[in-house]
């Protein structure tokens, strides 16, 4: 019995950790940047996983609107947490639909991008208008260090084309797509604003396993430089009041010197 449950205990630790080439599982949290010089950082991290007739319903953490309009009957003039609410699909949109490596994504105008990854030499049109046609075929397997760790890489190959048929010089075509066994998603693109935005993205940061890009630090979020100049506002209002007490505040602050440290 001891040794039954010291397996049973094994298998179900593994079990957190393999991928199996799945893209992500529920409690996936992963960091992208921009391919090939890293600019802004991209998150998945899910908000809850649906499973229904044999599907996977991956339902993304929302964003805040990128005009911040949304206005709440709630919303007072100082302020509350219902002013700005997080309704907007993230980069991969709002959800993602997974059955036996076929994944749906969805971008903003609710078009449906449709992959196929499974390893054969077939090729597959993943989305299609009337400008144009994204397709991928599967180019082959090989050992990658991803983030200081090996792991076993599938890659899939992008194939734009217009619609006359002739090859796109956009940055997707040509670019390949990679999966690992273990770390799942390694390289792909942004779906939400896709085709207008064609960005491809790697992985700078992952967790199950834990590799790379995982914790912001002091450095990471103030990467303030000798010579950068701080300005603070401040405003006061009160009614009645003096003229004292009602004003704007601007302050500015030189960065005069800097020093790092190990937990920086």
């Amino acid at each position: 019995m001891k040794h039954f449950i010291i397996l049973l205990s094994l298998s179900l630790a593994l079990s957190l950790h393999a991928q199996n080439y799945q893209l992500f599982n529920k409690s996936s949290a992963k960091v992208f940047t921009t391919y090939t010089a890293p600019q802004h950082a991209y998150s998945i991290s899910f908000d809850s996983v649906i499973y229904e007739n044999g599907d996977s319903v991956y339902y993304n953490f929302y964003k805040l609107p990128p005009e911040m309009n949304f206005i709440s009957e709630n919303c007072e003039f100082w302020g509350t947490n219902e002013c700005y609410k997080q309704n907007y699909p993230v980069w991969m949109g709002e959800k993602v639909i997974e059955d036996n490596n076929n994944y749906l994504f969805f971008n903003l105008w609710d078009d449906t991008l449709s992959f196929d990854f499974k390893p054969d030499d077939d090729t597959t049109i993943f989305f299609k208008d009337d400008a144009q046609q994204f397709a991928m075929v599967y180019t082959g397997k090989d050992t990658l260090t991803v983030l200081n760790q090996s792991d076993s890489v599938r890659y899939f190959k992008v194939l734009h084309t217009l619609v006359n048929g002739d090859a796109s010089e956009s940055e997707l075509n040509n670019f390949e797509i990679a999966i690992g066994k273990s770390f799942g998603l390694i390289r792909f693109f942004q779906i939400d604003s896709f085709p207008q935005v064609q960005k491809p993205l790697y992985l700078i940061g992952n967790t199950n396993p834990q590799a790379g890009f995982t914790a912001l630090s002091n450095e990471v979020m103030y990467q303030y430089n000798i010579g950068d100049v701080l300005e603070y506002k401040y405003y006061s209002s009160v009614f009645p009041g003096s003229p004292e007490q009602t004003f704007t505040l601007f302050s500015f602050y030189t960065v005069l010197d800097k020093t790092e440290t190990t937990d920086s």
